[in-house]
């Protein structure tokens, strides 16, 4: 049956409409709806093709189906692609024998395997490994994945194509369809169809002839200058794909020839003019790759992953944004005449602007505007969440821009139990849902801008928005006490906190509230247990010694969402200092002289001269790892504190604090301004930090 593309009005040859419920349009790349259609052709296979029996349909190619099925001989499941030969001419069988041909020359990890060409009856079948899971296009769309978790991913499909390019093997057809995941999100780049082996099998393609799917074509595939396509050809792919990954669109998008026109004159929209959540580094490294000049692109596909693996480490990437001079002769040789009428703007806005008044910047801890501010109104959003089991009262205190404090005089309280339905301002919450049995959790969530997306793996950043209502995550309010093993600490207010010799955050009092803490740091193997022996992306190649050691190389989300689905969350900076200067009572958690031996990393549930003197005494806030709490890395009241109200919306935020700064040398060499416990620093929130793990705390009652 032939169906239209709704996006490039292309004309499909469907099959066989059992198959899927969507079938991808070989021209743009979009999924096309086949649930309304009726079946006017099945394909007739044979039960057995050779020594292959045939189990099922798992996906159809622009060339044929591949079933599941099973290999009598060896006895084991394989995948057989089975071409519909009433539906290909000569050259299109040729190109379907090449994927075997090049995939059978490619021993990679990350690369599906060809097991052999089998010929039954005139037809011929390619048999390869099976991957039990589903395509990249697919979990894109099913699931949310963490920046880590993409460019984790995308570097090993880069690290896998670079393999073929230097085996002589050019793709020229990458897309997220082409890439499948199995259960353990391993990618297997597929489908080498219209792959090309080497320089001399140019002359097969005539100049002219677009190949491959024009949304994630390079500017020289979509010219049809096929003595151009080289390994650059696709990293442009592959920047393509980035690019989706990143902002959940392509960066080309339309009609046939106007995408191709779009590829090859137009350039993208910044990934993060969609969503400023963006890293910056992930968008100079796919706007690299995307880059029109293949001279100006990454070189090989190894270099493109090189720079994700700088990335994910924390380490300077290699790419650098275009400068503004760049960017504004481009624009310029492309748009003379706007670029003439803008002058004439500018100097009319110079003349204009002599009259004006200079807008300032608003204080966001205190609300407070001077005259002259232009204020830019920013409309509430309807939310709704709920709570397992429902039937909480649920409250929302909008954290501060710049530290991260809930603030108690603008919470928002739901006018029902759960599920409930309010308005809120675009932001981050400390949300807190208390059961009448008294059960209750503390979590983090997050409420999108207008027109802002939240898509993220962890549950504190995730949101949906349909029909204008945005629903947040559940919130899963722990069955069981989760206090076992954790010190209390009875509160006080009027805690001294800060140093005099220290500039960020200067002496001054505030109140602790009663809570427990966990007596150690958190370890591998409890990590493990919370997640069915899974560790989280950002460990998933890391080997640790002893499962007793403490967790150390994380993101600071994934503690966070570590600490919810235990029933607990992060401390604050203060509750920290609280515990280890045995609530304002020692310089050190063991009392006011420093040790003179070394403190190096050592397993959780070893003794240790570092402890507290409560009941059970509390280990390591001032040895072993570095450790994360729930505040933003910000200047507190005093001289220094304006400078973080200059900060743009983006920036507060983007660092968080970690306490216990003691290294490997001893704490007097490792505490030179004496600052002891009190001593901080602050990390990125979009890299992992190797020294740095983390311990859970817990209110002994909720903050509603």
């Amino acid at each position: 049956m032939h169906v239209q593309c709704p996006q490039c009005k292309t004309m499909l040859n469907i099959v066989d409409v059992s198959l899927s419920e969507s079938a991808s349009c070989p021209s743009c790349g979009s999924q096309v709806p086949l649930g309304t259609l009726t079946l006017t052709r099945k394909p007739s296979p044979k039960e057995h093709i050779a020594h292959f029996e045939l189990i099922e349909p798992v996906g159809m190619g622009h060339f044929g189906v591949v079933w599941k099925a099973r290999d009598t001989r060896l006895e084991r499941i394989v995948a057989v692609k089975v071409p519909r030969w009433e539906d290909l001419d000569g050259g299109e069988r040729d190109t379907f024998l090449r994927e075997a041909q090049a995939s059978a020359s490619l021993e990679h990890p990350n690369i599906v395997r060809v097991h052999e060409v089998v010929e039954e009856a005139g037809r011929c079948v390619i048999v390869s490994q099976f991957i039990r899971g589903v395509t990249l296009a697919q979990a894109l769309k099913a699931r949310q994945f963490t920046w880590a978790q993409k460019a984790e991913l995308l570097a090993k499909v880069c690290e896998a194509v670079h393999y073929a390019h230097e085996h002589g093997v050019i793709h020229r057809d990458l897309k997220p369809g082409n890439i499948l995941l199995d259960t353990e999100d391993e990618p297997f780049v597929t489908d080498f169809g219209l792959a090309k082996r080497d320089n001399a099998e140019v002359t097969m393609t005539a100049e002219g002839v677009v190949l491959g799917t024009p949304a994630y074509m390079s500017p020289e595939q979509a010219r049809g200058d096929n003595q151009m396509i080289d390994r650059r050809s696709d990293v442009f792919s592959l920047g393509v794909m980035l690019y989706e990954m990143l902002v959940g669109e392509r960066p080309f998008s339309g009609p046939g020839m106007m995408m191709l026109y779009q590829i090859e004159s137009t350039d993208p929209r910044t990934p993060r003019s969609y969503s400023e959540d963006v890293p910056r580094d992930l968008e100079t490294i796919c706007l690299k790759a995307l880059s029109k000049a293949r001279e100006k692109r990454y070189q090989s596909a190894g270099e493109f992953a090189d720079d994700l693996r700088r990335f994910l480490s924390g380490n300077a990437i290699l790419a650098r944004r275009a400068t503004l001079a760049e960017r504004s002769w481009r624009w310029v040789s492309k748009n003379r005449l706007a670029a003439a009428l803008a002058v004439l703007c500018c100097l009319s806005a110079v003349a204009l602007a002599s009259r004006m008044t200079t807008p300032t910047e608003v204080d966001p801890r205190t609300q407070n505007y001077r005259p002259g501010t232009v204020v830019q109104v920013i409309e509430p959003r309807d939310v709704s969440i709920t709570t397992e089991p429902e039937g909480a009262k649920i409250i929302f205190y909008p954290r501060d821009l710049v530290t991260g404090e809930p603030n108690v005089d603008k919470a928002v309280r739901a006018n029902s139990r759960t599920p409930s339905r309010l308005q809120l301002l675009p932001g981050e919450y400390l949300v807190v849902a208390e059961l009448d049995d008294g059960r209750f959790h503390e979590v983090i969530r997050s409420v999108p801008g207008e027109g802002g997306k939240l898509t993220d793996y962890y549950p504190h950043r995730r949101s949906l928005t349909v029909d204008g209502v945005t629903t947040l995550p559940d919130i899963r309010i722990p069955a069981a006490e989760v206090i076992a093993g954790m010190a209390l600490l009875e509160g006080m207010d009027g805690f001294r906190v800060g140093s005099t010799s220290s500039t960020l955050v200067p002496q001054h009092s505030r109140n602790i509230s009663t809570f427990y803490l966990d007596t150690h740091e958190i370890s591998v193997d409890e990590l493990k247990a919370a997640f069915n022996g899974q560790l989280p992306p950002s460990l998933a190649k890391t080997k640790f010694t002893s499962g007793s050691l403490p967790v150390t190389g994380m993101f600071i989300d994934e503690a966070i969402h570590y600490a919810e689905r235990v029933g607990k969350r992060l401390p604050t900076e203060f509750e920290y200092e609280f515990a280890a200067t045995q609530r304002g009572t020692t310089f050190y958690p063991w009392g006011n002289e420093p040790h003179s031996n070394k403190h190096e990393l050592r397993p959780v549930d070893e003794p240790s001269e570092d402890r507290t003197n409560t009941k059970p005494p509390i280990y390591g806030l001032f040895s072993n790892a570095e450790e994360f709490t729930d505040s933003y890395f910000a200047v507190y009241p005093g001289p220094q504190a304006a400078v973080f109200t200059e900060l743009t919306a983006p920036q507060r935020g983007a660092h968080v604090t970690v306490r216990d700064l003691a290294d490997a040398a001893s704490h007097t060499s490792s505490d030179p301004r004496g600052l002891g416990v009190r001593a901080r620093r602050g990390v990125s929130r979009i890299a992992p930090s190797a020294t740095v793990g983390f311990r859970c705390a817990r209110s002994k009652t909720p903050r509603i």
